[in-house]
């Protein structure tokens, strides 16, 4: 009898086991870039492209303004998810950089701090961009609104997208340009969460609604656990986010 107890339990362990194994590999496969053209990670006549580990970089090489975007991806997401949006962005004129979190969720204090340090050293390291919008991505977006409860006078205007952040602290008192882009089928950051925690950011924030869109969609990458299915087509939910996020980088110049 002990025996066989014995074996039942080794084999709850291997199929617990072998459960855990699948899933990881599944929520790894699924926040892997899809659909990006390889192309819009090469250099051309308009933009340079760096790719390094810490980040990637897209600098106009005409038009150039003086506000940039430093984003930072949604949790355990491939950054190359976003490089459509920041390659239209900056063929627009504007600098982005996308901040590579390390461990691709920068879950820990001392990963956060690692995080801020060097988007810190981006910001004051660059002498031409003189209006920086920080922007996140679900848990970019939660990253990148601690990053300003500490150091709002570093950028111009905080993007929060798709994201139900700040929840924990009050961001109401910031004087600086903040906008709040949601999509009405996320099923991650709902929209009835969205306002629910809007009582944490200021009264003269911008919000924009995607309607029809969903999670995943702000990003290149695979249809996200526990999200909703869009409604409409990632490329028009993109042309939406990208819209929005050249609203604010003019904005700031203007102001």
């Amino acid at each position: 009898m002990k025996n066989k107890r014995k074996n039942i339990r080794k084999i709850l362990r291997t199929i617990w086991i072998l459960f855990g194994l699948s899933f990881t590999f599944v929520l790894i496969f699924s926040f892997q870039s899809k659909g990006v053209d390889r192309t819009l990670l090469e250099s051309s006549d308009s933009v340079q492209v760096a790719n390094d580990s810490n980040k990637i970089e897209f600098i106009p090489l005409k038009n150039t303004k003086d506000s940039a975007l430093l984003f930072y991806p949604g949790g355990f997401v491939d950054p190359e998810a976003y490089v459509p949006m920041a390659r239209k962005i900056s063929e627009s004129g504007y600098k982005v950089i996308i901040v590579k979190l390390p461990l691709r969720t920068a879950f820990s204090n001392s990963q956060k701090q690692e995080l801020f340090f060097r988007s810190k050293e981006l910001i004051l390291n660059d002498d031409e961009i003189k209006h920086w919008v920080l922007a996140g991505h679900s848990r970019g977006g939660a990253l990148a609104a601690e990053f300003v409860k500490n150091d709002s006078k570093l950028v111009d205007s905080l993007i929060l997208i798709g994201t139900t952040h700040p929840k924990e602290y009050n961001l109401s008192y910031l004087e600086i340009d903040v906008t709040k882009i949601y999509a009405s089928n996320d099923g991650l950051a709902s929209e009835k969460e969205v306002k629910e925690y809007a009582k944490n950011l200021p009264a003269h924030m911008n919000w924009v609604k995607i309607e029809g869109g969903n999670h995943s969609q702000f990003g290149y990458y695979s249809f996200q656990i526990g999200d909703n299915k869009a409604t409409i087509s990632r490329d028009e939910q993109q042309t939406i986010l990208v819209d929005s996020i050249l609203q604010v980088l003019e904005r700031v110049i203007a102001e």
